[in-house]
Order: C-alpha cells, then sequence, then structure tokens
C-alpha cells in the first residue's frame, strides 16, 4: 500500500467520479480552481495492488502569523467497496503523509468532511480526530434521477408543481448558457445574497469557477426569462453521476410568477437528459425550526421532493494544539 500524488487528472477523476452520489468538491477541476484563486492544493491516493483505493483533495488555507490549517471539502473519498477496516488504514495512511506536509507548511490542522452519512462506522476518533466546525452544509436533499419525469413530478409538493406549472402559463423561459448571462447572474446572486442573508463571492469568484469547469462542459447557467427581463439564474455543476445545484440567484420583482420553481425543473429535466443519476440541491437547514435563516431555502428546495441526506459533518487532525486552540478561541471572540 503506497501513498501517492496524482498527476493524473483522468485517473483522479475517473475514481472519485464513480463513487456513488460523486462530489464535485473533490474533483480535479476544483483543485484547479483553487489554485486559480491562490491556493496551493495537493491530490494524494492510495495504491493498493496497483488500484487507486482511496483519494483526499485538500487546499492550504492561509492564517496569521505565517500559520495555516489544510481542508479537504467532502473528503476523503475512500472506494465504495471498502471495509470499515479498510477505510481506517486507507485513512492512517493518509494521515501520516499529510502530517509531514503539515509540518512543511505550518498547518496548525486538517480539517475534513467525508461525504459519509450518518452514522459513520469507521472510528476517526480513534485515528485522533475530533469534531469540527462545518463549512459545507452537512444536510441536503437529493434527487433520484432514475426515475421517470412523471414520477418525479407526482413526487414533488403539491404547491411545487402547482408553481411549477404557473410558471409555464407565465411563458418564463428558460435558457441554458455557461458565459452569456454570467453578468445577470452575478446581479441576481447579489440580490438575492442581500435578500436572504447568505454569502455572495467577488466576481472573479464564480468567472474562475466557470473559466475551469466550462473546460469540459462541466458547468452551465440556466436562467429564466420573461419578456426580456432575466428573472432567475442558476449555476449547476456536473461530475460523476451527480448534478449539483451549486449557486442560485433571483430577483426581487415579478417573485408572483413563480419563475424559480420552473428553472429549477428546467435545471433537473437537463441533467436527467444528459445522463446523470442524481441532482444534490446541496444545503438545507439542519432543522425544520421556522426562524432558521434558510427555511425559506428550505421548503424551496424540500418541495421539489427527493431523499433528506444527513452527512456526517466535519473532523479535525490536530497537528499543533497549542496554535490550534489559540485560533479556535480567536473564532470564538470574532
Amino acid at each position: 500500500m503506497r501513498v501517492l500524488e496524482i498527476q493524473d487528472k483522468n485517473l483522479w477523476n475517473n475514481f472519485v467520479g464513480s463513487q456513488r452520489r460523486s462530489q464535485f468538491l473533490q474533483s480535479w477541476q476544483w483543485g484547479e480552481f483553487q489554485k486559480a484563486i491562490g491556493r496551493s492544493v495537493w491530490r494524494l491516493g492510495i495504491v493498493k495492488n496497483n488500484i487507486l483505493k482511496a483519494a483526499c483533495l485538500f487546499i492550504k488555507h492561509d492564517l496569521p502569523f505565517g500559520k495555516s490549517y489544510f481542508y479537504s471539502p467532502r473528503g476523503p473519498i475512500i472506494d465504495k467497496a471498502s471495509s470499515v477496516k479498510e477505510y481506517e488504514e486507507f485513512l492512517e495512511k493518509m494521515i501520516n503523509k499529510i502530517t509531514e506536509l503539515a509540518n512543511e507548511n505550518n498547518a496548525i490542522y486538517l480539517r475534513v468532511e467525508p461525504p459519509v452519512e450518518k452514522p459513520l462506522e469507521a472510528d476517526l476518533a480513534k485515528l485522533g480526530f475530533i469534531s469540527g466546525q462545518n463549512v459545507q452544509p452537512p444536510d441536503t436533499v437529493i434527487l433520484d434521477l432514475r426515475k421517470t419525469e412523471n414520477e418525479l413530478l407526482s413526487e414533488m409538493h403539491q404547491k411545487t408543481r402547482y408553481n411549477v406549472r404557473l410558471a409555464q402559463k407565465k411563458e418564463i423561459k428558460t435558457v441554458i448558457s455557461n458565459e452569456k448571462d454570467f453578468d445577470v447572474f452575478y446581479e441576481l446572486i447579489k440580490e438575492t445574497s442581500e435578500r436572504e442573508k447568505i454569502t455572495c463571492f467577488p466576481k472573479k469568484y464564480y468567472q474562475k469557477m466557470i473559466k475551469v469547469f466550462r473546460e469540459e462542459n462541466k458547468i452551465k447557467i440556466f436562467s429564466g426569462h420573461q419578456r426580456g427581463k432575466t428573472l432567475v439564474s442558476n449555476l449547476i455543476i456536473f461530475f460523476g453521476d451527480m448534478a449539483t445545484y451549486n449557486h442560485g440567484g433571483s430577483s426581487n420583482e415579478f417573485r408572483n410568477l413563480m419563475a424559480p420553481h420552473l428553472v429549477q425543473w428546467q435545471c433537473i429535466i437537463e441533467a436527467k437528459k444528459l445522463g446523470y443519476s442524481y441532482y444534490d440541491f446541496r444545503g438545507i437547514a439542519p432543522t425544520d425550526d421556522s426562524n432558521h435563516k434558510w427555511a425559506g431555502i428550505t421548503r424551496f428546495k424540500k418541495g421539489f421532493g427527493g431523499e433528506i441526506v444527513h452527512y456526517v459533518g466535519a473532523f479535525d487532525y490536530v497537528f499543533n494544539n497549542f496554535w490550534y486552540q489559540i485560533y479556535s478561541l480567536a473564532k470564538k471572540i470574532k
């Protein structure tokens, strides 16, 4: 069993993309995007009997005082056929190598968010991991696109199905592109961010993401128009067997036309036509608390049906406990 830094994009994507409910945050392209915004990236693989059995894309994030931390979004990826014992063995081997890199880069800790649903059978505590603060939402809704369109429609909430048909009657038209509608997409993202109190990244962040993923037609913008005005715009990333609703924005105007419902349905239909097996809405509120800041977004996403998935969340492997405590305290004060 060997730990290697993987340099072959096809080898990497073939493995990560072959896992059920593939995670684009561990794709080769996501690593290239992180490089494009100025971060260092490593792609480590576990090779056993000349076969790639585990992979971990992790990213260096700088901290004050020359320190840093490593972060593996929705990683590591362990071969779906692995036993619990193999999972732990692969992870232990990976950690040993990452520890060497941590010493070279003044990294305080490694944060991982395995794409594993609760409960996690492997004993991460035995390997030295402690519970960490989530970066990616641990709860989401995933649609099974192997079902027929009629089945998907029938499993929607009645109100959602009504809103899709209402938007059709109001002649909302959906246009698919990857850059042509970018400026309008960004303005709608900002508008939605202010309305819903959610994060909006700088314009260049989205531009670089699109540039990296468009090279293999892995990203599309779906825009909903009526009479020349764009009312909604969604950014969808395609990888492995999964299409992911990564970002979306809608206008404060003409909300009674229900354009977001129809455009979301068109995103789902397009993903199904392209042969993807799953559609990930990427993040809902962890509870049904009506006061949660994502309550409205959660109702919207749940309205399309699908399976509610609870991932195990974040775990930290600490390399330097003194600085980890300092950093954790600073985060609480902030």
